[in-house]
Formats: structure tokens, sequence, C-alpha cells
């Protein structure tokens, strides 16, 4: 009656070895997927910093525009007209990068276990060979 439910695995220790690289592989690529999402987040993070910014200067620029008197001298339109007709090179000024955040506490801890499984992966396929 055992040799009912018995099933032999020819080569188990190539089947087992599979296994793991497969494992392996599937933690590697979690991994990767792990730091998209942070790098995706950490851009969304800068994208509303960028768009509080420039609702703050939209705000600015328009107390500006009201405070400024509708009329223009002539003197001004003249410089005015010399400045469209010879454009002048201006360097950019560099914006100074934020230090990307770390992130959640979360992540950290996936991280961290994806480390340790992959780790006991590698061990285990050196013990084969």
């Amino acid at each position: 009656m055992t040799d009912d439910y018995f099933i032999q695995i020819p080569n188990p220790d190539l089947t087992r070895k599979a296994l793991l690289e497969s494992s392996k592989n599937i933690i590697i690529t979690l991994k990767q997927y792990h730091l998209l999402m942070s790098v995706r987040k950490s851009k969304l993070d800068t994208l509303a910093q960028l768009k509080d910014q420039l609702k703050e200067l939209t705000f600015l620029l328009d107390k500006l525009n009201k405070a400024v008197p509708d009329r223009q001298i002539e003197y001004e339109k003249e410089i005015f007209q010399q400045a469209i007709q010879e454009p002048k090179t201006v360097p950019k000024a560099t914006v100074p990068v934020a230090a990307p955040t770390p992130p959640s506490a979360s992540p950290p801890d996936d991280m961290a276990k994806l480390e340790r499984v992959l780790a006991s992966i590698e061990q285990k396929l050196s013990n084969m060979k």
C-alpha cells in the first residue's frame, strides 16, 4: 500500500538545485521591485514638492503683477524691445538636489528578510556543488 503513494523523483539533487536557483531569481526580482517602488515614491514626493513650489511662485507672481503699475514708461519699453532683439545667454542656476529619503519602516524589513533568504539559498547552492 505504501507503494501507491511513493513517487520517485529522478535526479533529486538536480531538481533541488533548479528549485533553489529559481527561488534565488525570484528573490532578486523582488528586491528590484522594492527598489523600483522606493524610487517611484521618491519621484512622487519630489513632484509634490515641485507642485507646491510652483503654486507658491504663481501666487507671488500674481501678487507682484498687482503691485506693479499698469503704465509703462517709454524708456522701459525701449529697453524691453532691445532685450528682445538681442537675446543674451544667461547661465542656468543649479538647483540643489535633495538627498533621497530613506524608505518607510516596512520595506527595510522586507529587504532585510529578502537578503537573509537569498543568503540561505546561496549557501545551500554552494553546499550542493
